[in-house]
């Protein structure tokens, strides 16, 4: 006879991602990338001056960076648009991958 399978609650816990100021909106993505196993995380300062990047991490030798976004539509003109500032970057603070973290 096999054991009985554990009941798994049902419950809710929303994350009122608007609640947080800009500023813990992009501590809790840089935590989400340090979670996800990157390596010495940092996040570069002030909301919009980071030329596209709000945080950059590394895996392995490469360069990673991160956009964190907080707003109701993101569409390829968007992307596009924060493309530019990281081709924009000098080719040694350009990344090797970067995300975009859009809640």
């Amino acid at each position: 006879m096999s054991p009985a399978k554990p009941v798994i609650p049902a419950t809710t816990h929303p994350l009122s991602f608007d609640k947080l100021s800009a500023a813990d909106f992009e501590y809790l993505c840089l935590w989400l990338v340090e979670r996800e196993g990157y390596e010495r995380p940092e996040h570069l300062g002030a909301s919009g001056g980071e030329q596209g990047r709000d945080s950059i991490a590394w895996k392995g030798k490469k360069l990673v960076a991160f956009q964190s976004k907080r707003v109701r539509n993101f569409g390829p003109k968007d992307a596009a648009a924060e493309a530019e500032k990281i081709v924009a970057l000098p080719k040694k603070d350009q990344p090797y991958e970067c995300f975009q973290i859009v809640e």
